[in-house]
């Protein structure tokens, strides 16, 4: 692991297990609970992406358009016979070691997506099960990895690492905020 790569996730720690925390709370082989969880998804990647490549994330990662998943994710919202929630304002990168690390956390969230997945397979509901195309982008690709090469080795982000960490920050910050009380809290739900 090289030494940015380290320092982001260490000083992002927090801040993650607090995004896993709020969307974990979601039983995804449920069709409700993936419905919320993709909803909740889209209403922050959606402005997110955007905002990056109104900032010009394609000028720092050429194959953006290979990365991008908001089509994907709209995709299986209507699959689930769902409307893409309205579009707010992104949380907008204040340079380019910014969008990097917020660029980070878009793609780390691949990671965890990949154990995401299994669960949605689980489902017994075969719209659930169909509903795969966010959760599964990219997979086979090695995007996470040739991000990371791209990272550590960007004189941009290695010129400041505090705002690579202040832009991934900011990210899980969305992240969070797009969860809801609904992520956080599950009690008294029955279904």
């Amino acid at each position: 692991m090289g030494p940015l790569r380290t320092h982001l996730r260490s000083a992002t720690r927090l801040a993650h297990e607090r995004v896993d925390a709020a969307f974990g709370q979601y039983d995804l082989s449920r069709r409700s609970d993936y419905a919320t969880f993709l909803s909740h998804h889209a209403a922050i990647l959606t402005p997110l992406e955007l905002s990056l490549e109104a900032a010009g994330v394609a000028r720092l990662l050429p194959d953006w358009p290979e990365r991008s998943r908001r089509h994907a994710l709209r995709q299986d919202l209507e699959v689930l016979g769902l409307l893409p929630p309205s579009i707010g304002q992104g949380a907008t990168p204040q340079g380019p070691a910014a969008l990097l690390g917020m660029v980070y956390v878009l793609e780390g969230s691949r990671l965890g997506a990949a154990v995401l997945l299994r669960r949605v397979r689980e489902a017994t509901d075969p719209d659930v099960r169909a509903a795969t195309l966010y959760l599964g982008h990219g997979a086979a690709q090695g995007l996470w990895t040739s991000f990371i090469d791209r990272l550590e080795q960007s004189p941009q982000a290695l010129a400041d690492p505090d705002a690579v960490v202040a832009g991934a920050l900011a990210a899980f910050a969305a992240f969070e905020a797009a969860a809801g009380p609904a992520g956080r809290q599950k009690e008294g739900r029955t279904g």
